[in-house]
């Protein structure tokens, strides 16, 4: 049983739809901010996924902001590059306390290798430093359009495109080079295991 990780995005219902074809068995967590549209896109590609496999699935819902809005509280201008690094190791160590607690055995992630500025290979390795659970990568080396297509395929794909609010904490120029090193540096100085804890507190799950 694996943990998927769901933005609501194009790619994260197709990785999940590629394990669960493989036979392996998943729930999903999916981190919240006030854009209820990426809520919505989010429901709305595992109820399509759910009807594909004829079964309802678990979805854990996380408090996004908050750890988002310590890290930005913490760190100086200059390190504003790293949001979406930081706040990916945080999502990657949340799900990892959820699969602890509930006996998840893997994460599943849409990430592409060099996709997106901040899915690059160095990036990718600072992101699974922050885990010991095993990260799978069913899109890792696919084009685009492979995903696309695969997603229109399924019909998640006009869920997945609705329009919603940019995220307010992307910075204008992500890290696409990070320094591990710098990131721990950055981290040592934040109380992750309480800021962490306190997010796994106000947790809550819908079936889905």
């Amino acid at each position: 049983m694996f943990l998927s990780l769901n933005s609501g995005g194009i790619d994260s219902p197709v990785a999940a739809y590629l394990i669960l074809k493989k036979g392996y068995d998943l729930d999903f967590i999916y981190f919240e901010n006030p854009d209820k549209t990426l809520k919505e896109r989010t429901l709305g590609t595992i109820k399509r996924i759910s009807e594909i496999f004829g079964k309802k699935f678990k979805l854990y819902l996380i408090d996004h902001e908050s750890f988002l809005n310590e890290f930005m509280e913490n760190t100086g201008r200059w390190d504003k590059k790293f949001t979406c690094v930081f706040c990916k190791r945080t999502m990657y160590r949340i799900s990892e306390a959820i699969s602890e607690k509930y006996g998840y055995k893997a994460l599943v992630t849409g990430e592409n290798l060099g996709q997106v500025a901040s899915q690059t290979l160095k990036n990718l390795y600072v992101l699974e430093q922050s885990v010991k659970i095993p990260v799978l990568r069913p899109l890792l080396c696919m084009d685009k359009q492979e995903t696309i297509d695969i997603a229109k395929k399924i019909g998640t794909y006009e869920i997945s495109i609705k329009k919603s609010i940019k995220c307010k904490y992307v910075p204008k120029y992500p890290a696409i080079n990070t320094n591990l090193e710098r990131i721990l540096e950055i981290e040592r100085k934040m109380d992750l295991k309480r800021i962490i804890d306190e997010v796994l507190k106000k947790h809550y799950i819908e079936y889905v």
